[in-house]
C-alpha cells in the first residue's frame, strides 16, 4: 500500500528543529497558561462538579460517557490531596493537563504539516493556529476532552498517512475513551485508501480488514459504556439546539468565531486543493461528514469543535501560499 513519504527523510525529528524549540514551543505554552486562565480558574465550582458527576456516574449525556479525562485526572488528584486540598490538586492537575494537551496539539500540528511544507511554511500554519486558537477557549467552563481530541486527530491523520495501522487502532481505543467522536477516525481511514475498494490484492484485503477493526472498535466502546454507565438524558435536545443555532445572535457569533479561527485559510484551502497530494485530498473529504455531524449536535458559536479541522485547512491552505511565494521569487 503507497503511502506519502513527507518532506521529512531519515532519522530527523522537526521537533528538534529550532523553529519548534524557540517559536511554537514557547507559544504553545502561553495558549495553555491562557486556557487556565480562561477557563480553569474562573469556572472552578462548576469544573469540579461537573467532573465529579461524570466520576460518579451522574452526568448527562454526552458528558457521562466521556470518561477519560475526568476518571485519569481524578485518580492523580486523590494521589496528591494527602498533601494539598481537593480544590487545589485540581487546579493543579488540570492546569498541567490544559498545557500538555495544547503543547501535544501543536507539536502534532507541525509535524503533520512538515509532511507536506518546508519547516517556514509550517512555522507561519502552527503559528497561526496559536495566535486563532484562543477564539475557541470561550463560552463553556467544561469541555477539557476538547484539547485532547484536537491532538489525536492531528496525530491520527499523521498515522493514516503513514498507514501505521496498529498504532491508529491504539489510538482509536484512547479516543473512544475521551470522546465518542474517535468514529471520525475510521473514516478518515476510509478517505485515505478508498481507491483500494475494488482491489482482491493484499493491500485491498487489508484496507477492508482494518476498516473493519476501526469501526468495531468504536463501536464495542462506544455501547459498551453506555451499557455499563446507562442511559442519561441528553444536556440539550434537539430542538433546544436548533433553536441556539439558529438565533441570530449565535449566527453573527458563529461567523465572526470561525473567521477569526480560520482566517483567508477557509479560502486558501480551497484554492491549494488542486495543488494538493492525492492522499491530502482524500483525507480532506473528511470535512464534509464532520460538518454535517457537528452542524446537527453541536453549538455552532462554540468553535472548540471545529479545532481538529486545523490540520487540514492549515495544510490546504499553505499550498496556495506556498504559489505566492513562487511567484514572487519568479518577478
Amino acid at each position: 500500500m503507497q503511502t506519502h513519504k513527507g518532506r521529512v527523510q531519515g532519522g530527523h525529528s522537526v521537533l528538534t528543529e529550532p523553529g519548534f524549540l524557540y517559536m511554537i514551543l514557547p507559544a504553545a505554552l502561553l495558549s495553555g497558561i491562557l486556557y487556565y486562565r480562561l477557563i480553569d480558574l474562573p469556572n472552578l465550582e462548576a469544573r469540579m462538579t461537573l467532573h465529579q458527576q461524570i466520576c460518579l456516574g451522574e452526568a448527562e449525556s454526552p458528558y457521562r460517557y466521556r470518561i477519560l479525562v475526568p476518571y485519569v485526572t481524578e485518580f492523580v488528584i486523590h494521589l496528591i490531596t494527602p498533601w494539598i486540598s481537593y480544590a487545589d490538586a485540581f487546579r493543579l492537575v488540570y492546569g498541567i493537563y490544559d498545557v500538555v494537551s495544547l503543547l501535544l496539539f501543536f507539536s502534532a500540528l507541525y509535524y503533520w504539516l512538515r509532511l507536506w511544507h518546508a519547516q517556514s511554511l509550517s512555522l507561519l500554519g502552527v503559528l497561526f493556529a496559536c495566535a486563532t486558537a484562543p477564539v475557541a477557549y470561550w463560552h463553556h467552563h467544561f469541555q477539557p476532552w476538547s484539547l485532547l481530541e484536537a491532538a489525536l486527530f492531528t496525530i491520527s491523520l499523521s498515522l493514516v498517512v503513514k498507514n501505521r495501522t496498529l498504532e491508529l487502532a491504539v489510538i482509536m481505543i484512547i479516543y473512544t475513551l475521551l470522546r465518542e467522536t474517535s468514529i471520525f477516525l475510521m473514516l478518515l481511514y476510509l478517505l485515505a485508501y478508498r481507491h483500494l475498494w475494488k482491489h482482491n490484492d493484499g493491500n485491498g484485503r487489508a484496507w477492508r480488514l482494518w476498516t473493519a477493526i476501526y469501526f468495531a472498535e468504536w463501536l464495542l466502546i462506544y455501547g459498551g459504556l453506555r451499557l455499563w454507565l446507562g442511559n442519561a438524558p441528553h444536556v440539550e435536545s434537539l430542538t433546544e439546539l436548533i433553536g441556539i443555532n439558529f438565533s441570530s445572535r449565535n449566527l453573527i457569533l458563529t461567523l465572526i468565531y470561525l473567521f477569526i479561527m480560520f482566517g483567508g485559510f477557509l479560502i486558501w484551502a480551497k484554492q491549494g486543493f488542486r495543488q494538493s497530494p492525492f492522499i491530502l485530498k482524500q483525507l480532506s473529504y473528511i470535512i464534509f461528514p464532520y460538518l454535517a455531524i457537528m452542524g446537527v449536535w453541536a453549538i455552532w458559536s462554540e468553535v472548540r469543535c471545529f479545532m481538529p479541522l486545523y490540520p487540514i485547512v492549515l495544510a490546504l491552505g499553505l499550498y496556495r501560499i506556498r504559489e505566492w511565494l513562487s511567484l514572487l521569487d519568479r518577478s
